[in-house]
């Protein structure tokens, strides 16, 4: 049976690895972007000019739901009060 110190070992070496091919593939992306940035004449001014209007986030004025405090109880003994 593997010690926790080679499990804890290996679990780095796996890390390094994915963060290496996670680089590798946005790099990969970023240069796709370009390209076709380049290929239609677009800028970042265009593409922040396009998507200025579509923002993420709660409405203007919407309010949170309020949390209820303790919930009131449903049934009731009568003769002792309690719930």
């Amino acid at each position: 049976m593997p010690t926790l110190e080679s499990l804890q070992a290996k679990i780095r070496k796996l890390q390094i690895q994915a963060e290496a091919l996670t680089a590798k593939k946005s790099s990969a992306v970023i240069e796709k972007i370009r390209e076709l940035m380049a290929e239609h004449g677009l800028t970042t001014a265009d593409i922040d000019a396009h998507a200025g209007g579509k923002k993420r986030g709660p409405k203007p004025g919407a309010k949170a739901a309020a949390k209820a405090g303790s919930p009131v109880a449903n049934y009731r003994d009568p003769k002792t009060g309690a719930t």
